[in-house]
Protein backbone atom coordinates (compact mmCIF):
# COMPACT_ATOMS: atom_id res chain seq x y z
CA UNK A 1 0.00 0.00 0.00
CA UNK A 2 2.89 2.51 1.01
CA UNK A 3 4.78 1.45 -2.22
CA UNK A 4 1.59 2.40 -4.05
CA UNK A 5 0.97 5.61 -2.38
CA UNK A 6 4.57 6.70 -3.02
CA UNK A 7 4.85 5.92 -6.79
CA UNK A 8 1.58 8.27 -7.54
CA UNK A 9 3.13 10.82 -5.27
CA UNK A 10 6.53 11.00 -6.84
CA UNK A 11 4.95 10.60 -10.67
CA UNK A 12 2.70 13.71 -9.80
CA UNK A 13 4.08 17.22 -9.79
CA UNK A 14 1.75 19.44 -9.90
CA UNK A 15 0.34 21.18 -5.80
CA UNK A 16 -3.10 19.54 -6.48
CA UNK A 17 -1.80 16.22 -6.56
CA UNK A 18 1.01 16.51 -4.15
CA UNK A 19 -1.57 18.39 -1.45
CA UNK A 20 -4.28 15.04 -2.57
CA UNK A 21 -1.56 12.69 -1.73
CA UNK A 22 -0.58 13.80 1.89
CA UNK A 23 -4.24 14.06 2.54
CA UNK A 24 -4.35 10.03 1.81
CA UNK A 25 -1.65 8.87 3.35
CA UNK A 26 -2.74 10.37 6.50
CA UNK A 27 -6.04 9.41 6.18
CA UNK A 28 -4.75 5.65 5.61
CA UNK A 29 -2.41 5.90 8.09
CA UNK A 30 -4.98 6.64 10.39
CA UNK A 31 -7.42 4.08 9.71
CA UNK A 32 -4.04 1.61 10.28
CA UNK A 33 -3.34 2.87 14.13
CA UNK A 34 -7.18 2.74 14.65
CA UNK A 35 -7.56 -0.88 13.54
CA UNK A 36 -4.06 -1.80 15.41
CA UNK A 37 -5.79 0.00 18.83
CA UNK A 38 -9.12 -2.39 18.53
CA UNK A 39 -7.09 -5.26 17.97
CA UNK A 40 -5.51 -4.82 21.14
CA UNK A 41 -8.03 -4.01 23.04
CA UNK A 42 -9.80 -7.17 21.85
CA UNK A 43 -6.72 -8.87 22.92
CA UNK A 44 -6.37 -7.78 26.46
CA UNK A 45 -10.33 -8.23 27.06
CA UNK A 46 -10.32 -11.83 26.53
CA UNK A 47 -7.02 -12.43 28.61
CA UNK A 48 -9.31 -10.61 31.22
CA UNK A 49 -12.15 -12.99 30.60
CA UNK A 50 -10.51 -16.09 30.18
CA UNK A 51 -8.48 -15.27 33.59
CA UNK A 52 -12.15 -14.30 35.48
CA UNK A 53 -13.69 -17.14 33.91
CA UNK A 54 -10.77 -19.41 35.27
CA UNK A 55 -10.96 -18.11 38.79
CA UNK A 56 -14.99 -18.47 38.86
CA UNK A 57 -15.18 -22.16 37.55
CA UNK A 58 -12.52 -23.85 39.20
CA UNK A 59 -9.04 -23.04 41.59
CA UNK A 60 -6.54 -24.40 39.77
CA UNK A 61 -4.28 -24.63 42.44
CA UNK A 62 -6.36 -26.89 44.24
CA UNK A 63 -5.14 -30.38 43.47
CA UNK A 64 -4.89 -33.60 44.90
CA UNK A 65 -1.47 -34.55 46.22
CA UNK A 66 0.85 -35.71 43.55
CA UNK A 67 -0.53 -33.99 40.20
CA UNK A 68 1.61 -33.30 37.74
CA UNK A 69 0.00 -30.28 35.49
CA UNK A 70 0.87 -31.06 31.86
CA UNK A 71 -1.44 -28.17 30.62
CA UNK A 72 -0.28 -25.38 27.72
CA UNK A 73 -3.65 -23.11 28.08
CA UNK A 74 -6.60 -22.44 30.02
CA UNK A 75 -9.24 -25.37 28.95
CA UNK A 76 -6.46 -27.97 29.28
CA UNK A 77 -5.78 -26.91 32.94
CA UNK A 78 -10.20 -26.99 33.39
CA UNK A 79 -10.19 -30.36 32.13
CA UNK A 80 -7.14 -31.82 34.23
CA UNK A 81 -8.53 -29.85 37.20
CA UNK A 82 -11.84 -31.89 36.38
CA UNK A 83 -10.76 -35.24 35.85
CA UNK A 84 -8.74 -34.38 39.40
CA UNK A 85 -11.84 -33.83 41.27
CA UNK A 86 -13.66 -36.27 40.05
CA UNK A 87 -10.43 -38.94 40.94
CA UNK A 88 -10.48 -37.25 44.87
CA UNK A 89 -14.20 -37.82 45.00
CA UNK A 90 -14.30 -41.32 44.16
CA UNK A 91 -10.94 -41.84 46.28
CA UNK A 92 -13.08 -40.70 49.01
CA UNK A 93 -16.41 -41.94 48.58
CA UNK A 94 -14.09 -45.50 47.79
CA UNK A 95 -13.11 -45.45 51.38
CA UNK A 96 -9.78 -47.86 50.50
CA UNK A 97 -7.46 -45.94 52.27
CA UNK A 98 -5.05 -45.02 50.25
CA UNK A 99 -3.82 -41.96 48.12
CA UNK A 100 -0.64 -41.05 46.06
CA UNK A 101 2.45 -39.11 47.13
CA UNK A 102 4.35 -36.74 44.76
CA UNK A 103 8.13 -36.80 46.00
CA UNK A 104 10.13 -34.32 43.95
CA UNK A 105 13.88 -35.18 44.00
CA UNK A 106 15.20 -33.47 40.55
CA UNK A 107 18.10 -36.25 40.36
CA UNK A 108 19.78 -38.93 42.21
CA UNK A 109 23.54 -37.41 41.28
CA UNK A 110 24.01 -37.45 45.66
CA UNK A 111 21.69 -40.55 46.28
CA UNK A 112 25.37 -41.47 46.82
CA UNK A 113 25.80 -45.40 47.92
CA UNK A 114 28.48 -46.51 45.96
CA UNK A 115 30.32 -48.32 49.18
CA UNK A 116 27.44 -48.94 51.05
CA UNK A 117 25.81 -52.26 51.86
CA UNK A 118 23.63 -54.19 54.68
CA UNK A 119 24.60 -54.54 57.82
CA UNK A 120 25.51 -58.17 58.31
CA UNK A 121 26.09 -59.03 54.67
CA UNK A 122 22.44 -60.25 53.83
CA UNK A 123 23.03 -58.70 50.27
CA UNK A 124 25.91 -60.44 49.62
CA UNK A 125 24.43 -64.07 50.76
CA UNK A 126 21.35 -63.07 48.68
CA UNK A 127 23.33 -62.25 45.86
CA UNK A 128 25.32 -65.63 46.27
CA UNK A 129 22.38 -67.80 46.94
CA UNK A 130 20.46 -66.65 43.58
CA UNK A 131 23.83 -67.00 41.27
CA UNK A 132 24.21 -63.44 40.69
CA UNK A 133 21.03 -63.97 38.65
CA UNK A 134 19.52 -60.36 37.11
CA UNK A 135 15.89 -58.85 36.88
CA UNK A 136 14.72 -60.75 39.93
CA UNK A 137 11.90 -59.73 42.75
CA UNK A 138 12.47 -58.39 46.61
CA UNK A 139 10.63 -56.78 49.19
CA UNK A 140 12.32 -54.86 51.70
CA UNK A 141 10.08 -54.27 55.00
CA UNK A 142 10.91 -52.13 56.57
CA UNK A 143 13.44 -49.95 54.16
CA UNK A 144 14.59 -46.95 56.71
CA UNK A 145 17.45 -45.31 54.38
CA UNK A 146 17.69 -45.64 51.05
CA UNK A 147 21.61 -46.46 51.02
CA UNK A 148 22.86 -47.20 54.41
CA UNK A 149 22.70 -50.58 55.55
CA UNK A 150 20.47 -51.28 53.00
CA UNK A 151 19.13 -55.11 52.42
CA UNK A 152 18.24 -54.53 49.03
CA UNK A 153 20.14 -51.36 47.70
CA UNK A 154 22.93 -53.50 46.51
CA UNK A 155 20.02 -56.09 44.43
CA UNK A 156 19.28 -53.21 42.47
CA UNK A 157 21.90 -51.15 41.71
CA UNK A 158 24.04 -54.46 40.93
CA UNK A 159 21.53 -57.40 39.57
CA UNK A 160 18.77 -54.66 38.14
CA UNK A 161 16.41 -56.24 40.96
CA UNK A 162 13.11 -54.43 41.42
CA UNK A 163 10.39 -54.48 44.25
CA UNK A 164 8.45 -52.74 47.00
CA UNK A 165 10.79 -50.92 49.75
CA UNK A 166 8.07 -50.56 52.72
CA UNK A 167 8.72 -47.39 54.65
CA UNK A 168 5.87 -45.29 57.03
CA UNK A 169 8.33 -42.78 58.14
CA UNK A 170 8.53 -40.01 55.85
CA UNK A 171 12.05 -38.85 56.83
CA UNK A 172 13.39 -41.89 54.83
CA UNK A 173 10.97 -40.69 51.68
CA UNK A 174 12.63 -38.03 49.63
CA UNK A 175 16.12 -40.28 49.24
CA UNK A 176 13.94 -43.45 48.77
CA UNK A 177 12.43 -41.65 45.72
CA UNK A 178 15.71 -41.71 44.07
CA UNK A 179 15.75 -45.45 43.68
CA UNK A 180 14.42 -47.79 41.31
CA UNK A 181 12.19 -49.89 43.96
CA UNK A 182 8.10 -48.54 44.84
CA UNK A 183 7.76 -46.75 47.62
CA UNK A 184 5.00 -48.26 49.75
CA UNK A 185 4.30 -45.21 52.65
CA UNK A 186 2.32 -47.65 54.66
CA UNK A 187 2.54 -49.47 58.43
CA UNK A 188 1.66 -53.28 57.52
CA UNK A 189 -0.20 -55.13 59.85
CA UNK A 190 -2.55 -58.25 60.34
CA UNK A 191 -5.71 -56.62 58.95
CA UNK A 192 -6.73 -53.14 56.51
CA UNK A 193 -8.02 -49.89 58.44
CA UNK A 194 -7.08 -51.22 61.83
CA UNK A 195 -6.13 -48.22 63.67
CA UNK A 196 -2.22 -47.96 65.89
CA UNK A 197 0.13 -46.25 67.55
CA UNK A 198 3.44 -45.84 65.47
CA UNK A 199 6.27 -44.24 66.73
CA UNK A 200 8.67 -42.44 65.11
CA UNK A 201 12.38 -41.37 66.68
CA UNK A 202 15.05 -38.98 65.44
CA UNK A 203 18.50 -39.57 66.29
CA UNK A 204 20.03 -42.52 66.71
CA UNK A 205 17.32 -44.30 67.55
CA UNK A 206 15.61 -42.96 64.30
CA UNK A 207 16.07 -46.50 62.23
CA UNK A 208 13.73 -48.40 65.35
CA UNK A 209 10.69 -47.14 65.10
CA UNK A 210 7.55 -48.97 64.53
CA UNK A 211 4.50 -50.06 66.36
CA UNK A 212 3.78 -50.01 69.74
CA UNK A 213 2.45 -52.40 71.96
CA UNK A 214 3.41 -54.99 74.65
CA UNK A 215 4.75 -57.25 72.23
CA UNK A 216 6.77 -55.51 70.24
CA UNK A 217 9.94 -53.47 70.28
CA UNK A 218 8.21 -49.60 71.05
CA UNK A 219 6.22 -49.95 74.48
CA UNK A 220 4.73 -47.30 75.60
CA UNK A 221 5.78 -48.50 79.31
CA UNK A 222 9.68 -48.59 78.04
CA UNK A 223 10.05 -45.79 75.82
CA UNK A 224 13.20 -45.28 73.73
CA UNK A 225 13.26 -41.83 73.54
CA UNK A 226 10.87 -38.82 74.07
CA UNK A 227 8.82 -38.88 70.74
CA UNK A 228 5.29 -39.20 71.22
CA UNK A 229 3.39 -42.02 68.85
CA UNK A 230 1.19 -40.89 65.62
CA UNK A 231 -2.26 -42.64 65.12
CA UNK A 232 -2.25 -44.61 61.64
CA UNK A 233 -3.34 -47.12 60.14
CA UNK A 234 -2.25 -50.43 59.30
CA UNK A 235 -3.05 -52.23 55.79
CA UNK A 236 -1.69 -55.76 55.06
CA UNK A 237 0.99 -57.58 52.65
CA UNK A 238 -1.55 -58.90 50.62
CA UNK A 239 -3.60 -55.75 49.74
CA UNK A 240 -0.23 -54.03 49.03
CA UNK A 241 0.54 -57.03 46.73
CA UNK A 242 -2.69 -56.62 44.73
CA UNK A 243 -2.62 -52.83 44.25
CA UNK A 244 1.15 -53.56 43.30
CA UNK A 245 0.92 -56.49 41.15
CA UNK A 246 3.49 -58.63 42.88
CA UNK A 247 4.05 -61.91 41.63
CA UNK A 248 3.43 -64.86 42.86
CA UNK A 249 7.24 -65.77 43.44
CA UNK A 250 8.91 -63.37 45.55
CA UNK A 251 12.83 -64.10 45.87
CA UNK A 252 13.79 -62.22 48.90
CA UNK A 253 12.09 -60.76 51.58
CA UNK A 254 13.71 -58.52 54.30
CA UNK A 255 11.66 -58.49 56.81
CA UNK A 256 12.80 -56.52 60.23
CA UNK A 257 9.67 -54.32 61.92
CA UNK A 258 11.13 -54.07 65.33
CA UNK A 259 9.37 -57.56 66.66
CA UNK A 260 5.89 -56.86 64.59
CA UNK A 261 7.16 -59.79 62.46
CA UNK A 262 4.85 -62.44 63.44
CA UNK A 263 1.80 -59.87 63.40
CA UNK A 264 2.68 -59.00 59.82
CA UNK A 265 2.96 -62.55 58.51
CA UNK A 266 0.51 -64.54 60.60
CA UNK A 267 -1.99 -64.31 58.18
CA UNK A 268 -0.10 -64.59 55.29
CA UNK A 269 -1.30 -66.72 52.48
CA UNK A 270 1.62 -68.92 51.68
CA UNK A 271 -0.51 -70.91 49.55
CA UNK A 272 -1.23 -67.87 47.28
CA UNK A 273 3.13 -66.58 47.40
CA UNK A 274 5.85 -68.38 47.60
CA UNK A 275 8.91 -66.38 48.93
CA UNK A 276 12.30 -67.94 48.20
CA UNK A 277 14.57 -66.63 50.78
CA UNK A 278 13.74 -64.71 54.23
CA UNK A 279 16.03 -62.70 56.48
CA UNK A 280 14.42 -61.80 59.73
CA UNK A 281 15.73 -60.18 62.83
CA UNK A 282 14.83 -61.52 66.15
CA UNK A 283 11.99 -64.19 64.92
CA UNK A 284 9.84 -65.07 67.66
CA UNK A 285 9.35 -69.05 68.37
CA UNK A 286 5.70 -68.65 67.53
CA UNK A 287 6.76 -66.98 63.93
CA UNK A 288 9.80 -70.13 63.83
CA UNK A 289 7.05 -72.69 64.12
CA UNK A 290 4.77 -71.01 61.86
CA UNK A 291 7.60 -70.83 59.28
CA UNK A 292 8.62 -74.95 59.47
CA UNK A 293 4.58 -75.69 59.15
CA UNK A 294 4.68 -73.62 55.78
CA UNK A 295 7.57 -75.66 54.34
CA UNK A 296 10.58 -73.18 55.31
CA UNK A 297 13.96 -73.93 56.39
CA UNK A 298 16.44 -72.55 59.12
CA UNK A 299 19.36 -71.92 57.25
CA UNK A 300 21.96 -69.77 59.23
CA UNK A 301 22.39 -66.56 61.52
CA UNK A 302 24.63 -63.29 60.80
CA UNK A 303 27.13 -64.20 63.93
CA UNK A 304 27.34 -66.84 66.92
CA UNK A 305 24.64 -64.34 68.79
CA UNK A 306 22.26 -65.45 65.99
CA UNK A 307 19.97 -62.14 65.64
CA UNK A 308 19.64 -61.85 62.29
CA UNK A 309 18.33 -64.99 60.68
CA UNK A 310 18.21 -66.72 57.04
CA UNK A 311 15.35 -68.57 55.90
CA UNK A 312 14.68 -70.18 52.53
CA UNK A 313 11.49 -72.71 51.08
CA UNK A 314 12.37 -76.23 50.97
CA UNK A 315 11.24 -76.09 47.28
CA UNK A 316 13.55 -73.48 46.29
CA UNK A 317 16.63 -75.43 48.41
CA UNK A 318 17.74 -77.42 44.57
CA UNK A 319 18.21 -73.89 42.85
CA UNK A 320 20.28 -72.21 45.15
CA UNK A 321 23.32 -71.68 45.25
CA UNK A 322 24.92 -72.59 49.33
CA UNK A 323 28.62 -72.41 48.26
CA UNK A 324 28.22 -68.87 49.24
CA UNK A 325 28.07 -69.69 53.03
CA UNK A 326 32.05 -70.50 52.43
CA UNK A 327 32.83 -67.13 51.75
CA UNK A 328 31.22 -65.29 54.50
CA UNK A 329 31.13 -65.32 58.22
CA UNK A 330 27.64 -66.32 59.01
CA UNK A 331 26.75 -69.00 62.01
CA UNK A 332 24.92 -72.50 61.26
CA UNK A 333 23.94 -74.20 63.86
CA UNK A 334 23.14 -73.02 67.24
CA UNK A 335 23.23 -70.02 68.51
CA UNK A 336 22.78 -67.79 71.52
CA UNK A 337 19.43 -66.57 69.88
CA UNK A 338 18.08 -70.07 68.38
CA UNK A 339 18.80 -73.80 69.53
CA UNK A 340 19.00 -76.00 66.06
CA UNK A 341 18.74 -79.50 66.15
CA UNK A 342 21.43 -81.58 63.53
CA UNK A 343 18.19 -82.74 61.91
CA UNK A 344 16.99 -79.66 60.29
CA UNK A 345 13.96 -80.72 59.79
CA UNK A 346 13.01 -80.34 63.59
CA UNK A 347 12.05 -76.94 64.22
CA UNK A 348 14.80 -74.63 65.74
CA UNK A 349 13.99 -73.25 69.18
CA UNK A 350 14.30 -69.64 70.55
CA UNK A 351 16.49 -69.82 73.60
CA UNK A 352 17.02 -65.96 74.27
CA UNK A 353 16.12 -64.31 77.32
CA UNK A 354 15.58 -60.60 76.68
CA UNK A 355 17.05 -59.17 80.22
CA UNK A 356 15.15 -56.47 80.40
CA UNK A 357 11.71 -58.03 80.42
CA UNK A 358 13.29 -61.13 82.21
CA UNK A 359 10.98 -63.53 80.04
CA UNK A 360 12.12 -65.85 76.99
CA UNK A 361 11.35 -64.49 73.63
CA UNK A 362 8.01 -66.29 72.97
Amino acid sequence: MFQRIAAWFFTSSTPRRIEAGKKHLRQHTGRKVFMMGIAIGFILSEIKNSLSRGSEDYDIYNYPPSTVLRASNQEEIKREADRNKKSTDDFHSSGDGWNNIGVYYGNNKHLGGANDKSQCGQDTIVKGLHSQRRGLFFLDLAANDATHFSNSFRLEQDLGWHGLCFEPNPIYWPRLAQRKCKVVAAVVGDTVGEEIDFMMHSGAKQASGGIVGNDFDNKLSRPKTNSKPFKLFTTTLVDTFMRYGVPTVINYLSLDIEGAEYFVMKDFPFDQYKIEVLTIERPKQILVDLLYDKGYQYIAASNAWGMETLWVHSSAVPQLDMSIFTQVLWTKGTTKYLQVDKDSSKTPTVIWVDKKDRKKIK
